[in-house]
């Protein structure tokens, strides 16, 4: 068997957990990371061919309980061809919701056969007052152990997971807080001041929402923005933000409203007695 991962993490933290997973396999592998808009359109003008002897692992976070709607298009590209599968997705404390189901609903079109799923927790992108420096290194053990795991599993046959095996949880039914919000129409803003004209934010937006302006200052380009925040992460001058009243109130409802205690890793397997049918 070959592994092969394939990954969307604008903060690093799915890309951290998909590999220490991969360590756990205990074996060579090959990554695919579809994070930038440029490497996600070459991927997909010419994704690798993928064979049943390769365990694919498939990673996302997850922004408002789905997976980013910028990963969806690389796994529509692919093709499974009966390929083992295990979609992996991150969240900020709260709850995966739908996400995994979408995950494994997507991997199913593609041609994939899900074998496992796993939701961990990383620090939310929001805040890091939520799930602060997660994965730490608790988390990236649990994820080598469940690499350990596939792979043991790998030498008496990898079981299909089936549909109703991936809890979800329906969106509509969570409160976020004292009242919804509705972040669509928020995005970066730049402190010209502060700018530095580095390009590190317009290099590590996922979704080309920033661009350097004439003067090399970063600019925001359109409204895409998936409020990842790796551009304020990435910033050495503090320069951007997602600088709005509205997303404060969020940010302090979600510290409010799941803030605390940190929520565990699941990870998920087909139970080795049940019948396939």
């Amino acid at each position: 068997m070959k592994t092969m991962l394939l990954y969307f993490s604008p903060t690093h933290t799915t890309r951290r957990v998909l590999r220490a997973i991969a360590e756990g396999v205990g074996r060579p592998y090959t990554q695919w990371d579809v994070t930038l808009p440029a490497d996600r359109a070459r991927f997909m003008q010419a994704p690798p061919p993928i064979d049943r002897d390769t365990l694919v692992l498939l990673g996302a976070p997850v922004y408002g309980g789905l997976i980013s709607a910028a990963f969806l298009p690389v796994l529509t590209a692919l093709h499974g061809n009966g390929a083992p599968c295990v979609p992996v997705c991150l969240y900020g404390n709260r709850s995966y919701d739908e996400a995994l189901r979408q995950m494994y609903g997507e991997a199913c079109k593609a041609g994939f056969v899900p074998v496992a799923a796993a939701a961990f927790v990383g620090e939310h992108s929001f805040t890091s007052e939520i799930a602060a420096g997660r994965p730490n290194q608790d988390d990236i053990a649990q994820a080598r152990a469940f690499g350990a795991e596939l792979g043991r599993r790998e030498e008496g046959g990898l079981r299909p997971l089936k549909e109703e095996d991936v809890p979800w949880h329906p969106r509509d039914a969570v409160l976020l807080g004292r009242h919804r919000h509705n972040l669509s129409e928020v995005g970066p803003a730049v402190c010209a001041e502060r700018c530095v004209g580095c390009g590190s934010c317009v290099g590590a937006c996922p979704t080309a929402t920033l661009r350097m302006a004439p003067g090399s200052i970063a600019e925001v380009a359109g409204d895409t923005c998936i409020k990842c925040r790796a551009c304020a992460r990435i910033c050495p001058t503090e320069a951007i933000d997602l600088d709005d009243p509205l997303f404060y109130e969020t940010v302090e409802d979600c510290v409010a409203s799941f803030g605390s205690p940190d929520c565990e890793n699941t990870c998920f397997f087909r139970h080795r007695d049940e019948p396939d049918f």
